[in-house]
């Protein structure tokens, strides 16, 4: 049974939302499945308040609410966002980037293990588990700063040499060989799922050049993409190095920046590019800072989802920011 035939069983002869029908469809039986997804961001993607609250914004700078929607609410999705049949009967793109996903809805159901056991037919084209259906969304040559290059930075990376898919790391599967639906990323899990992840992800060394002087060594860990990637300019990921308790000299970024000419601005439709802070895979960038002698020296990395400024400038609740996770200092805190 196709795609289409299980729509027909769904649906019935009258109107209706297709995509949700065969969403419905599908969690009678993936209930699991089902259940991972509805709760993941890539279901919520279209929702977002901070999608749809930056959609409004770009449709005014550059009338580009339809190219937003493109990944955000793409073939085969809901309303709110991605559906199953975005995936799973996605059988290749038209160029990596942009939301280009082809999709075959008359054809079998696309999986990357097919069972054997499964009520209707099921294809195998490896489209879906391989790093190119992340690509369709995950590459972005959008207007202004929305240029994102995750997938780019895959090929290079060490993950890409070894041809290990997106869906390795980020859709991992249990012991029973079940997918994860609910893929790990910075605005996906729990405060301290999110901890572990950036934790695991970077390395901290802290040293003293002189008495007046220490430099802090920053190593990314990840084996698959730049950290942070994507469009990093709406989260805050930071490096601040305290002495005695009190902050120097600032912070240093490693998500992106945002600036129009020489000006930082916050939001990025006033932008004109985004200025990269990040790592790429084993990547190390030192941060040295003055410190008068004597003083107890400690090193931290802080994440938040999204930064409060960028918040403010939207009229959107604080909260969504998140609280400050403490990724990883050095030396540990008293």
């Amino acid at each position: 049974m196709s795609l289409l035939a299980l729509l027909a069983v769904a649906c019935g002869d009258g109107p209706q939302d297709s995509a949700g029908a065969l969403q419905s469809r599908c969690s009678s039986c993936h209930v699991e499945q089902a259940m991972r997804h509805s709760v993941s961001r890539h279901a919520q993607a279209a929702r977002s308040e901070v999608f749809v609250a930056l959609r409004a914004r770009a449709q005014q700078a550059w009338s580009a609410a339809t190219f937003c929607d493109g990944c955000h609410r793409p073939v085969g999705g809901t309303d709110d966002g991605l559906g199953c049949l975005t995936c799973h009967a996605s059988t290749g793109n038209l160029g990596r980037g942009d939301g280009a996903l082809l999709l075959s809805p008359d054809g079998p159901v696309q999986a990357g293990l097919p069972s054997g056991r499964a009520p209707h037919s099921v294809g195998g084209t490896g489209f879906i588990s391989s790093a190119d259906l992340c690509g369709t969304c995950h590459e972005v040559q959008g207007p202004g700063p929305f240029r994102e290059s995750p997938f780019t930075h895959w090929q290079k990376s060490p993950a890409g040499q070894r041809n290990q898919p997106c869906q390795s790391c980020h859709m991992p599967k249990d012991g029973r060989r079940v997918t994860e639906h609910r893929p790990r990323g910075l605005l996906a899990g729990a405060d301290d799922e999110v901890q572990q992840w950036l934790a695991e992800a970077v390395d901290l060394e802290l040293r003293r050049e002189a008495d007046d002087r220490v430099v802090v060594r920053i190593t990314s860990r990840l084996q698959g993409h730049m950290l942070p990637d994507g469009a990093s300019f709406l989260r805050a990921l930071w490096l601040d190095v305290r002495a005695d308790g009190a902050v120097l000299d600032g912070r240093r970024w490693l998500s992106a920046r945002l600036f129009r000419g020489a000006q930082e601005v916050v939001l990025p439709t006033e932008a004109d590019r985004a200025e990269s802070r990040g790592l790429l895979p084993g990547a190390s960038r030192e941060e040295r800072f003055a410190v008068p002698a004597g003083r107890a020296i400690t090193a931290c990395l802080r994440f938040q989802r999204y930064r409060p400024d960028l918040l403010a400038a939207l009229g959107l609740s604080l909260s969504l920011a998140g609280p400050e996770i403490l990724v990883r200092c050095t030396p540990a805190p008293e």
